[in-house]
């Protein structure tokens, strides 16, 4: 793929365009904001464990109409931003172009390709099937982040902790695309492992989200107290086998019990979730893809998911205190 842009420039798009850049393909950034001048002025400062290095890259914030298409474009913005993600990325994404997206939660192309009476556009992530009619399955990549990144400072991005890529064909199939992009990845410093069960791979990731992302809100825990107080412990496992009883129902298998997915969890430490700091911050929380699509699964499969349903009250109760207590400050 000769031409890639990353559309979306906070930590994760910021970290996948500098580890191409790094890998010699020279992408196109796309985003706005002080974050973008700063990497447009100075270039990006990389900070990986112990070193930090500066990555030039070429930046975008409007694409114009008559820019050429890029072999392949990744989204890397919040599940709930992408359909302006794409509206954005306009021309860059022309008829022959791959689109992968890196995002948390449920994909709108869960189903794309398969022929199970389930299958179909999920409204919660996809609202009217906008992004499932827009593409084939054979024009998509599905990916799966396991990223520690944030934004200390404009131009400055942090990466740290086990971060690595999971791509994959819709199609299970494993060929030159996939690989060859597992393998530019990885040379840039971002190991990407090429998955024939992409959808098993996304369930195994929501199934530590969905029941610690919502939760850290509710409790404002960090992990080490979600996945360690010995009276949230029973109700992180609940919702773990409710997620996976859903998984299941989709038929996806899970390589880890309850039990090994929380000591995963764990090696995190003190590790704010992205939906918690987005709450303190007074952000739009990830919860369509993340616990609303699982919720409108549950309801199409028949599937009894009474404390997942529970914590994602608690949590609109949190967002009706939170936006009434800053609606009462002077």
């Amino acid at each position: 793929m000769n031409r890639i842009a990353v559309v979306g420039a906070g930590a994760i798009g910021s970290i996948i365009a500098a580890r191409l850049a790094l890998a010699g393909s020279a992408p196109l950034l796309l985003g706005r904001g002080a974050h973008l001048h700063a990497i447009r002025e100075h270039g990006l400062a990389l900070e990986d464990g112990p070193g930090t290095q500066r990555v030039t890259l070429d930046v975008l914030e409007q694409v114009p109409a008559d820019a050429p298409p890029c072999d392949l474009v990744i989204l890397c913005t919040k599940a709930q931003d992408l359909r302006a993600a794409v509206t954005s990325a306009g021309a860059l994404i022309g008829p022959q172009t791959t689109v992968m997206a890196a995002v948390n939660g449920l994909p709108w192309w869960l189903f794309h390709g398969q022929s199970q009476a389930q299958s179909g556009p999920i409204e919660a992530v996809d609202p009217g099937g906008w992004l499932w009619r827009r593409w084939p399955a054979q024009r998509l990549l599905g990916c799966v982040v396991h990223l520690g990144a944030s934004l200390p400072a404009a131009g400055h991005v942090r990466q740290a902790g086990d971060n690595r890529l999971s791509i994959g064909e819709l199609d299970g199939s494993i060929g030159e695309r996939v690989q060859s992009l597992a393998d530019t990845l990885t040379r840039g410093g971002l190991p990407t492992a090429v998955s024939g069960a992409i959808r098993n791979e996304v369930w195994s990731k929501l199934v530590g989200n969905a029941s610690s992302n919502p939760l850290s809100v509710v409790t404002g825990a960090t992990l080490d107290h979600l996945l360690g107080d010995a009276s949230l412990m029973p109700l992180v496992r609940t919702q773990m086998l409710e997620v996976m009883a859903i998984g299941a129902a989709c038929g996806a298998d899970f390589a880890l019990t309850p039990e090994q997915r929380i000591d995963v969890g764990r090696r995190l430490g003190a590790f704010r979730t992205s939906m918690l700091q987005d709450f303190d911050r007074g952000r739009r929380l990830e919860l369509a893809a993340i616990s609303d699509a699982l919720l409108e699964l549950a309801d199409r499969l028949g599937v009894a998911v009474p404390t997942l349903r529970a914590v994602r009250n608690l949590v609109d109760f949190a967002q009706r205190r939170q936006a009434a207590a800053r609606g009462n400050t002077p």
